[in-house]
């Protein structure tokens, strides 16, 4: 079956061999474009006016589905599937029906293949019932099996023994054969039993043996005590060592209490009649010179985070993340922060830890009161679990799908009754997916650009980081996701159970210049701007494509207009050296780099985002509409950013060629009523798209949810996690083990 996104008119690249190719939509017209393979075809009843054979139906199609397909062509006589389902025959009762199937295909008219509501499981939900059951046939399936393996292995060591014994026979030997398991031997001619042992023979051997035993147990628990001593007196020894070194560190003012960025734990418990001995001895820091502090403020505050009456749980939630939060230099960073600051608001113990080198953006998290904060590397096992320790976390939230790759085996191993939550940022194979077809269009260099190919296009199930992701979001407990267009793509289209996601978006509010005077109007703004991090694909692909193909041609545009003053794009962004050489004033285009405050977006009339490709919240659009800036994006820009009952927005954001992106701009750059109105727009939406408050009540309440269900929850519904948990299934874990190994070798040598 053939798989695209557009049709053709020309009947003959419809055409393959005697076939021709019918195009057609699976269950709407938002999903990829497929075909079937048509041709008239004879039989002994029926002539190949009436009949067309049919190749290439859909895996999964029934017989009522495919009936009703070709019923729109015309009425039907008798519809015939092969056994495999993936052909059929059509008897027309008119040559008519036969007739336009044919020219359908022909002129590549595409068709709907509409979904009957089916009883019962189907899909992916009846593999998983399907598999569970072979896998589990039950206790007495079991036992007849294990029965016939034991026989059967029985039977071959017997048979093999005895050509052993015949072998030896043949070369001469004299083979004494040895009958396991009889008490007696009898001899056949005197009848004389050999082997025998009287009754008080027997028990003074076995009081003997009973000595013996009683000699070695003994032994042994001697053996024990001396060892458990030894171990107490190690012990001791090294608690006299970390005594001394925490007195010369608090003698050289370097101790702190909490420091924490490796622990060195030593646990040791001693049992000995009713003696229980526990030491636990202190941290130190990983890095010579250099601590980080968990919590610099903590014991002036002590009172208030241990005492308040109103705290019902003492939960402890632990990022892990492969960066420090950067609040100023990317979406991502912000909306992390925020979250931090959520947990704090409702008393939680907040624990960070990144596989990042400490730098300004882990201090200025290091100073935030309540937020503790540790450095680990990727593929260190016990040095991630000293922080489990120490955290000792009820929820584990890991940022990005990679995060929860390397380190969220470690947490169900060390402790299985944490919540496991993936925050997702963005569906990343989608985005990557993405920024591959553009590549491709790219290098193609045919025709004008079309996005709404690329919007409409979704991974297949051979597409690697698809799988990856996909399997990230099962093995946890519970999957943030910033948009609700991205929930819908993974719920329906890749059978993601909405009941694993749960939407959180930007947590902004109503804007403070919406009704203040510090607002700019439509005459005191003048030209556009571009923001974003650079390190960030397709921020930095957007820039390339607009200084070198949209800009030049919206100034050429307004300049043919009449336009006297013609407006310049002023780029901001972080880590954007590679885009300085960009700056061309005599073009109108404007290289700034970072922006240490978002003020500077009172001035300007409009946000250019022309984005090609990307996935999830776009927060440079937020930060506009809090600004009063309306913006001009692509369909890829404003995805899941818009609100489903209302089809206004703040700006433009329906363009999928250049020329709309041109035109967009230029409406809006140039009417002050429509300007107004996008500017109005933006003010809405973001209180009611992304207002704080209901937002995060929405979010804590799906994780409290969650957690006070969490063991029920992972037996009656986390089939497919628990299938992925298998041992065949956890290659990201073994490889990461194995990456530790060769690492601690490579060390060691």
């Amino acid at each position: 079956m053939g798989e695209h996104h557009g049709h053709v008119e020309d009947s003959e690249a419809n055409r393959v061999g005697a076939f021709d190719a019918l195009p057609f939509f699976l269950w709407s017209d938002e999903s990829p474009l497929r075909y079937m393979f048509i041709k008239p075809h004879k039989t002994p009843e029926y002539d190949d006016k009436h009949t067309i054979f049919i190749s290439g139906i859909p895996s999964g199609l029934t017989e009522e589905e495919c009936l009703q397909f070709v019923t729109c062509f015309g009425p039907v006589t008798t519809l015939a599937m092969h056994p495999t389902r993936s052909s059929a025959l059509v008897v027309f009762e008119s040559s008519r029906g036969a007739d336009k199937m044919i020219k359908d295909a022909k002129k590549g008219k595409p068709r709907i293949i509409r979904r009957i509501p089916r009883q019962g499981l189907f899909g992916l939900k009846a593999w998983v019932k399907g598999h569970a059951k072979a896998c589990r046939p039950g206790n007495a399936a079991l036992q007849r099996q294990l029965d016939r393996w034991m026989e059967e292995f029985e039977e071959r060591e017997a048979r093999e023994k005895e050509e052993a014994m015949a072998r030896m026979e043949d070369d001469g030997w004299t083979v004494v054969r040895r009958y396991k398991g009889r008490k007696k031997n009898t001899d056949e001619a005197s009848g004389i039993t050999v082997g025998a042992v009287a009754p008080a023979a027997a028990q003074e051997i076995a009081k003997k043996r009973q000595r013996r035993d009683a000699v070695y147990e003994n032994f042994y628990a001697s053996q024990k005590r001396e060892k458990r001593r030894s171990e107490l007196i190690e012990l001791r020894e090294r608690f006299e060592e970390d005594r001394k070194r925490l007195a010369q560190l608090r003698a050289a003012r370097k101790f702190h209490p909490l420091a924490s960025m490796r622990l060195v734990m030593r646990v040791a418990t001693c049992r000995h009649g009713s003696l229980r001995m526990r030491h636990t001895l202190v941290q130190r820091s990983c890095i010579p010179g250099r601590e980080i502090s968990a919590n610099k403020h903590h014991h002036g505050h002590k009172s208030r985070l241990h005492s308040t009456s109103d705290r019902v749980r003492n939960d402890s939630i632990l990022f892990v993340s492969p960066l420090w939060p950067e609040r100023t230099a990317s979406a991502a960073g912000v909306r992390t922060s925020d979250l931090i600051e959520s947990f704090l608001s409702k008393e939680y113990k907040v624990h960070y830890a990144a596989m990042a080198s400490p730098n300004e953006h882990s201090e200025a998290l290091e100073r935030r009161e309540g937020v503790g904060v540790y450095s680990c590397q990727a593929n260190r096992e016990e040095d991630f679990k000293r922080i489990l320790d120490v955290t000792k976390p009820t929820t584990v939230i890991f940022d990005r799908f990679y995060a929860e790759e390397m380190f969220s085996y470690i947490v169900r191993d060390h402790m299985p009754g944490v919540m496991r939550v993936l925050d997702m940022q963005d569906v990343h194979f989608l985005r990557t997916w993405r920024q591959r077809l553009i590549a491709q269009q790219d290098g193609k260099k045919k025709g004008e650009l079309e996005l709404g190919h690329v919007i409409r296009s979704m991974p297949p199930s051979t597409y690697e980081p698809c799988l990856r992701e996909l399997a990230s979001i099962y093995r946890c407990d519970l999957t943030c996701v910033c948009s609700p267009r991205e929930i819908e793509i993974l719920d329906n289209h890749y059978g993601v159970d909405e009941d694993r996601l749960v939407e959180a978006a930007f947590f902004n509010g109503p804007s403070k210049f919406e009704s203040s005077g510090d607002n700019r109007s439509f005459g005191e703004r003048q030209d556009a701007m571009m923001i974003g991090n650079f390190r960030h694909p397709p921020n930095a692909d957007s820039v390339q494509w607009a200084c070198r193909v949209l800009w030049p041609a919206i100034r050429s545009a307004m300049k043919g207009m009449g336009v006297d003053t013609l407006p310049s794009l002023h780029i901001y962004g972080a880590y954007g050296q590679s885009q300085a050489t960009l700056h061309n004033p005599a073009q109108g285009i404007e290289f700034h780099g970072f922006a240490p405050s978002l003020d500077m977006m009172l001035q300007y009339r409009a946000l250019f985002a022309p984005l090609r490709f990307g996935a999830g919240l776009k927060g440079k659009i937020v930060d506009a509409w809090n600004y009063g800036c309306p913006v001009i994006t692509t369909l890829i820009g404003s995805e899941g950013m818009t609100h489903l009952e209302n089809t206004s927005w703040g700006g433009f954001g329906t363009a999928a060629t250049e020329q709309d992106i041109i035109h967009d701009f230029i409406s809006l750059y140039t009417d002050v009523d429509v300007w107004n109105r996008c500017q109005a727009q933006g003010f809405r939406l973001l209180d009611e798209l992304y207002n704080k408050q209901r937002t995060l009540t929405a979010l804590h309440k799906s994780l409290h949810a969650r957690y006070d269900n969490l063991t029920s929850w992972r037996h009656s519904k986390n089939y497919i996690g628990e299938i992925l948990w298998s041992q065949s299934m956890r290659s990201t874990e073994y490889f990461s083990r194995w990456i530790e190994l060769k690492e601690t070798c490579k060390k060691e040598e």
